[in-house]
């Protein structure tokens, strides 16, 4: 019973039947099973979702699993991370440290206030050899005796000369 889109010529130009009629908790469900299919490496679909239109902006804050990945190359923007962090609500996150000098000190403090660093899952590391904030930084998190990790479920970690992007780190 699947429903065919069609389009109805008006007045006011074309329209179309279908996506429209949708009921919102379907829409929901929807994005719910494209967050499930979806890799680290379409991080920004989050983003682009929340961006098409009201009704998606919606449905993409009622899916958690959505927004539940943080990594370094989107910390160009605090307020991204934040999105991320706070968009995903209670769900486990995912987080990739990698190429650490390019970005500010205050991305590694917001990951790991008590309230996100217990919502850990999974953490990939990809220490490139010259960074020595990326290895400041870990040594500092594992000498704390204030970390608590009850999620946290995988830890991968990775050397590189050079960092090449997340693509690069996620395919290994």
């Amino acid at each position: 019973n699947s429903a065919v889109l069609t389009w109805t010529c008006t007045t006011s130009g074309i329209t179309t039947k279908g996506l429209s009629s949708l009921p919102n908790y379907l829409l929901v469900e929807i994005i719910g099973f494209i967050a499930k299919a979806l890799t680290p490496l379409e991080w920004r679909t989050a983003l682009h979702l929340s961006w098409t239109c009201r009704r998606f902006r919606d449905a993409t804050f009622r899916v958690p699993q959505l927004w539940a990945f943080v990594c370094t190359e989107m910390a160009y923007s605090i307020n991204v991370v934040n999105i991320y962090i706070r968009r995903s609500r209670e769900k486990g996150l995912t987080v990739l440290l990698s190429d650490f000098e390019k970005y500010p000190e205050d991305f590694f403090f917001m990951i790991t206030r008590p309230t996100v660093l217990v919502r850990w899952e999974k953490l990939i590391v990809a220490v490139v050899s010259n960074s020595s904030l990326m290895q400041n930084s870990l040594v500092r998190l594992g000498a704390s005796d204030k970390v608590h990790w009850p999620r946290l479920q995988s830890l991968d970690t990775t050397f590189m000369e050079h960092h090449r992007g997340i693509e690069s780190i996620l395919q290994k």
